[in-house]
C-alpha cells in the first residue's frame, strides 16, 4: 500500500493559508480566555455579594446591638432619673418648712438650728451626688435653693443666737436678715420651686430641652 505523503503547503491551502490558520488559532485561544474570564468574574461578582451580603448581616447585628444597648442605657438614665427626681421633688417642699419652722418660730433652739442646717447640708450634698443626671440649667436653680437655705440658717444663727446683748446697730443687722429670710422663704424659694417641678415634669416626659 503507497504511503501517503502529507504536503505542508497543501495543508495550509486547505486551511485557507497561514495567515487563515494563524487566525484560527487566535479566536480559538482568545474564545478560551474570554470564556474563562467570564467564568471567573461571574465567580468573582457571586463571592462578592455573598461577602457583601454577610457584610450587610453582620452590620445590621451590630446595628441592633448597639440600638439595643443603647435603648437598656436610655432606661437606666431615666430610671435613675425619675429616683433622684422624687427625691429632690420632697426634699424642695420638706427643707424649706424646716428652715422656716427654725426662722419663724423656734429661732432661739439649737435643736431646731441642728435640724435646718443639717437638712440644707444635705439637700446640697443631694445636688452635687446627682449632677450628672441633670441638666446644667436645672442644676444651677437647684444650687440657687439649697445655697440660699443654708445663707438663711447660718446668718440668723450667727446673728440671732452668737450676738447675745446686741446694740442698735446689730439690732438693725438682725431685723434686716430676718426680713430678708422670711422674704426669700415665702417668694424667692417657692417661685424657684415651681420652676424646678416644671423642669422635673419635662424631664420625666423625655422631652429634655
Amino acid at each position: 500500500m503507497p504511503v501517503m505523503s502529507i504536503n505542508l503547503q497543501d495543508v495550509l491551502i486547505a486551511l485557507g493559508g497561514q495567515a487563515a490558520f494563524l487566525g484560527a488559532v487566535a479566536w480559538l485561544a482568545k474564545s478560551l480566555v474570554s470564556h474563562r474570564l467570564a467564568r471567573e468574574a461571574e465567580e468573582f461578582r457571586i463571592k462578592l455579594k455573598a461577602d457583601a451580603d454577610l457584610a450587610i448581616e453582620r452590620l445590621k447585628s451590630s446595628l441592633q446591638m448597639v440600638a439595643a444597648e443603647h435603648q437598656i442605657r436610655f432606661t437606666k438614665l431615666h430610671e435613675q432619673r425619675v429616683e433622684i427626681i422624687s427625691r429632690l421633688s420632697r426634699e424642695l417642699v420638706e427643707v424649706p418648712s424646716v428652715v422656716r419652722q427654725y426662722v419663724v418660730t423656734n429661732v432661739k433652739d439649737d435643736r431646731s438650728y441642728v435640724a435646718a442646717r443639717d437638712r440644707a447640708l444635705d439637700l446640697r450634698h443631694l445636688v452635687q451626688v446627682n449632677r450628672i443626671l441633670l441638666p446644667d440649667h436645672v442644676c444651677v436653680m437647684l444650687d440657687q435653693v439649697s445655697d440660699r437655705l443654708l445663707h438663711i440658717v447660718t446668718f440668723i444663727w450667727v446673728f440671732w443666737t452668737i450676738v447675745e446683748t446686741p446694740n442698735p446697730e446689730t439690732r438693725n443687722v438682725q431685723d434686716k436678715e430676718m426680713k430678708e429670710a422670711v422674704s426669700a422663704l415665702e417668694d424667692e424659694i417657692p417661685a424657684l420651686r415651681e420652676k424646678l417641678m416644671t423642669e422635673f415634669r419635662t424631664l420625666l416626659a423625655g422631652t429634655e430641652r
